[in-house]
């Protein structure tokens, strides 16, 4: 996880070499509560009581960039192993 859970937001451009395509989820948030019921998908790392908003991003692809703006991002690949080198600028 290139960014851990934190309140602190981030505006970054994350450049990466995968062996496979990779997927990204980004987490926005602490959500207020009357935010929670506004956005599709949820995370928390403390069972309900502080909640992100998540958000899958499938870039396709082993190589590039992506420009972001969140409090955390996770790297996915669907394949059961694989490797990715990422620098975040």
């Amino acid at each position: 996880m290139p960014l851990s859970p934190s309140n602190s937001h981030h505006s970054e451009t994350l450049s990466y070499t995968a062996s496979d395509n990779i997927q990204l989820i980004i987490f926005s948030g602490p959500l207020k509560p009357e935010e929670n019921n506004k956005v599709n998908e949820t995370y928390s790392p403390d069972n309900g009581k502080t909640k992100y908003e998540s958000k899958i991003v499938d870039l396709a692809n082993r190589i590039g960039t992506f420009t972001f703006s969140s409090n955390r991002l996770a790297i996915y690949s669907p394949t059961e192993t694989f490797y990715c080198k990422f620098c975040l600028i």
